[in-house]
């Protein structure tokens, strides 16, 4: 297992690579959540909604729904930063296709971790 300090800079590498703005709440709170995914050891059937959202919003002591809507914010600006063809790379697509959240989170774990 990865020590907390050595892996939460290797979540922010990645996610700054795509574009994120590491300046945004939902920037932190993604990081967060990638970390929380990690540490639990379970990223297949993850409900961001009803397993992930709720701790952030415990720990942050924010609404889930602004914690959600942080992350999708955060989400539409690397989107927009972040050149196509890098995203297209790194996602493995073959249009403009814009990721979801559980994608990006799925994909930086992979690179990441190896999973």
């Amino acid at each position: 297992m990865i020590n907390e300090l050595t892996l939460k800079e290797k979540i922010k590498r990645e996610m700054i690579f795509l574009g994120f703005n590491p300046t945004l709440k939902g920037t932190k709170y993604l990081l967060e959540c990638i970390y929380i995914i990690y540490t639990e050891g379970k990223i297949d059937g993850i409900n961001l909604n009803s397993d992930i959202y709720p701790q952030l919003s415990k720990k942050y002591n924010k609404d889930i729904n602004n914690i959600k809507c942080n992350i999708n914010y955060s989400k539409e600006i690397m989107y927009k930063n972040c050149n196509v063809e890098k995203l297209n790379e790194y996602f493995t697509f073959f249009d403009n296709f814009k990721p979801s959240v559980k994608l990006i989170i799925y994909e930086i774990l992979n690179k990441i971790c190896n999973w």
